[in-house]
């Protein structure tokens, strides 16, 4: 069979009118070739066997009548063109065909060859153009169809919705409504409630627009889309249809929201904020920085970092603060910087590494404060607090020192008045209370000499809990002797402090050794050191179950020489405040009559992370 011959299927229940039909095709140089099915069944299990260019329908078959006849092969062969052959000249039946997909309406005996074989012609032609024409309108659907945003396209006369792709119609844009049919559906992007219709916009001026549009859904939840209008022209240049494409920007304009709102914060924040890359080269300053430093940005954006230094640091201090950094952890502590006239001042700063999702640093935050004259009213307090510390040093002095020296000199005056009178048992009566006045006299003047023995002390990083379970050995079995338990409660995870575990020993046997004197005749003594990490900072707490204090002796606890002991000396937390303070740390205590004291130490945290987990031992 010849490659290029037209194949048709002529479904005919008369062979008569086959055959005539077959004879004027045939005329043709064997171009056509031409196959029977006498019912619409055969032509049906045809079409399913073999491919067909086109078919020629007989309405009327043995197996089914009329229009019916179409319908059926159409949906058995949508993409066959069909041409009806009946002798049924009946202009309404032909003007159906026409309608349900019949590419032509033929009456038997009312046409020659030209007129048949122009007919499969056209009808060849005409269904490939609507193939052709659906392909591209399958394409083009399906580009809409994979848009994630609303698209829809509006007749401009009825602003009817033509074409609305899914993710318009989950937005309650339909086919066949109008686009601002109010019907009370405020979820919809674009009601023109108050703003100017883009659609109409678009028909007056003929051209391409984009509006922000702002509204609620139906959950009152804060919505903002960007609708980009189009329009599309008629054959006389009038604008026929708009189409519009909706773009969800509701994340972006809460993101440019919550950006100002930190710009606005940055900017008025009384805190000096710098913002340099990764080499150091400064970025972005605010006003508080210009204010304190007198750099204004234009002044050191650009600039390196290292302009602020002053020569008050070691390059090994700021190669350990990169360090530091390099590591994606923050650096805090006191600076003393440099000034645009040169000046110095004091800072607390922290800095702190900016990082990307892949956990890559891109830039480096400083905040810092001016504390300057912070540390100035410092001094002029402490100064102030030192002449008090000092009038209750001589009061004491003058009292602790004073009356066992008035003990000895009566006792000498007694004894060198008597000598000649006195036995040898008197006389060593008298000598030996001399000597134990004497013996207190070197006891305080030890105590003043603790007072000032730890002027220097070896901060460093340490491993606390370590340092504290030490102290825990040293101390258990003294305190056992007393029937003292201790418990304690450490991080499952190491846990680093700057500070000097000598003096931290100290500190820790002064407080132990005022929560056992507090245990006297107590009930099931028990003294708890607690070890927990806050922010920033080490917090260790010692706690005892004893006699408590009042208010009134809580007020004294920190004054030289007071004591409520009959031994003490009323230096021991005087000396360790004082360790403390050298240690960049502070105490706390809490205490209530007969229920106890509590005894808080904050230290500050190396900047190693860890994650503490609570554990618990007894030490009996």
């Amino acid at each position: 069979m010849d490659a290029y011959q037209c194949k048709i299927l002529f479904i005919e229940d008369n062979p008569f009118d086959f055959k005539l039909t077959s004879k004027l095709l045939m005329k043709n140089n064997g171009y056509y070739f031409i196959e029977w099915a006498s019912t619409l069944l055969d032509g049906s299990l045809k079409l399913k066997s073999s491919c067909f260019d086109v078919l020629l329908l007989d309405l009327n078959l043995p197996d089914s009548k009329g229009i019916t006849s179409l319908l059926k092969i159409r949906s058995i062969a949508p993409m066959i063109p069909v041409i009806v052959l009946t002798s049924q000249d009946d202009e309404e039946t032909a003007v159906m065909a026409l309608k349900s997909g019949a590419q032509d309406y033929l009456i038997k005996g009312k046409f020659d060859r030209s007129i048949l074989e122009r007919g499969i012609r056209y009808a060849i032609e005409r269904q490939q153009a609507a193939v052709h024409i659906k392909t591209q309108n399958d394409f083009l659907l399906s580009i809409l169809e994979s848009l994630t945003h609303p698209f829809i396209v509006i007749d401009a006369k009825s602003r009817e919705i033509k074409i609305a792709n899914s993710a318009a119609q989950s937005e309650n844009f339909k086919q066949g409504i109008c686009c601002y049919t109010n019907d009370g559906c405020s979820s919809r992007p674009c009601v023109s409630r108050g703003d100017s219709c883009p659609v109409s916009t678009v028909i007056n001026t003929k051209k391409p627009i984009m509006v922000k549009h702002h509204y609620l859904d139906d959950t009152g939840e804060s919505k903002s889309n960007e609708i980009h209008a189009f329009p599309i022209f008629g054959s006389h240049g009038e604008v026929d249809k708009v189409t519009l494409y909706f773009l969800d920007i509701s994340e972006q304009e809460n993101s440019k929201r919550e950006y100002q709102r930190l710009i606005k914060v940055v900017q008025q924040s009384s805190d000096s904020i710098l913002i340099m890359d990764t080499d150091e080269i400064v970025q972005y300053v605010n006003p508080a920085f210009a204010q304190t430093t007198g750099y204004f940005p234009s002044d050191i954006t650009g600039k390196p970092y290292s302009i602020l230094r002053s020569q008050k640091h070691s390059d090994e201090f700021f190669t350990t603060i990169r360090s530091t950094l390099n590591r994606g952890i923050s650096w805090q502590g006191v600076l003393i910087s440099k000034k645009k006239d040169a000046s110095l001042y004091e800072e607390e700063i922290v800095i702190s590494p900016v990082k990307d999702e892949n956990n890559t640093i891109l830039n480096f935050v400083s905040t810092s404060r001016d504390i300057t004259s912070k540390k100035r009213l410092e001094s002029i307090a402490e100064a102030a607090n030192l002449m008090t510390n000092i009038g209750y040093i001589f009061s004491g002095i003058r009292h602790e020192i004073g009356n066992p020296i008035n003990s000895i000199k009566m006792a000498l005056t007694v004894l060198n008045n008597n000598i000649d009178t006195y036995s040898i048992d008197m006389i060593k009566e008298f000598t030996e209370r001399s000597l134990a006045e004497v013996l207190r006299v070197e006891f305080l003047l030890k105590a003043l000499k603790n007072f000032s023995m730890y002027e220097h002390l070896d901060i460093k990083k340490i491993s606390i809990d370590d340092c504290l379970k030490n102290f825990i050995n040293l101390i258990t079995d003294d305190f056992k002797k007393k029937n003292i338990v201790i418990q304690s409660h450490f991080p499952d995870h190491p846990v680093y402090a700057v500070a000097d575990s000598r003096a931290l020993h100290q500190v820790l046997l002064n407080l132990f050794t005022n929560a056992a004197d507090a245990l006297t005749h107590r009930e099931s003594p028990v003294i708890t050191l607690t070890l927990q990490k806050k922010i920033r900072l080490i917090k260790l707490e010692v706690s005892d179950n004893g006699c408590g204090m009042t208010a009134e002796e809580r007020s004294d606890l920190f004054k030289p020489f007071y004591t409520s002991k009959t031994n003490g000396t009323g230096l021991g937390l005087v000396i360790v405040k004082k360790m403390l303070s050298k240690m960049n740390s502070t105490i706390t205590i809490q205490s209530e009559k007969n229920n106890g004291t509590r005894v808080m130490i904050f230290i500050p945290e190396d900047t190693l992370e860890n994650t503490p987990q609570k554990t618990a031992v007894d030490h009996r």
